[in-house]
């Protein structure tokens, strides 16, 4: 959708046809968004660190749904600046995940209240990586969080750099 966008934008403004496909063809994604990261044990993760609300964290779950997984596992942080309905919000996303067969680890978030639905509330990152434990092959991970979660600590050290 947002390279459609775009395409129609270049050729309102009159740009070439020709140079509109050549600007697609070389886009890059920006970092920690929806970047398929593979791990050297052939797991796999779904960094998308960089931001969160309701509506991104529902499309990050269906992504990782997608993935050819045998077991998928959300690694959520926090939902910044919802407001005073960030407890219901954060309950709703931690739901969803269950219903679609996701184990959900909260890292810094009691109020997604993991634990009801079969996952896991962890402090911070050290304990997030214990809670994954050892991810091999046919692991899909997320690692999905507003930007003050801290999640990209957690890719950064799932690829071992």
């Amino acid at each position: 959708e947002t390279a459609a966008a775009a395409a129609a934008v270049g050729l309102a403004a009159g740009m070439d046809l020709a140079d509109v496909a050549s600007g697609l063809a070389t886009a890059t994604m920006s970092p920690l968004r929806m970047s398929i990261v593979p791990l050297a044990s052939g797991a796999v993760v779904l960094d998308d660190s960089y931001n969160a609300n309701p509506t991104s964290m529902r499309a990050a779950l269906d992504a990782l749904g997608a993935l050819p997984a045998t077991k998928r596992v959300a690694v959520l942080g926090v939902m910044a600046e919802l407001g005073p309905e960030s407890d219901d919000e954060h309950a709703a996303i931690a739901e969803e995940a269950a219903r679609r067969g996701i184990e959900v680890i909260a890292v810094g978030a009691p109020q997604y209240r993991a634990e009801s639905q079969g996952g896991r509330s962890v402090a911070d990152v050290d304990e997030a990586l214990d809670a994954l434990g050892d991810v091999g092959a046919g692991t899909a991970v997320l690692a999905k969080g507003s930007r003050v979660a801290g999640l990209d600590e957690l890719v950064r050290r799932l690829q071992g750099t």
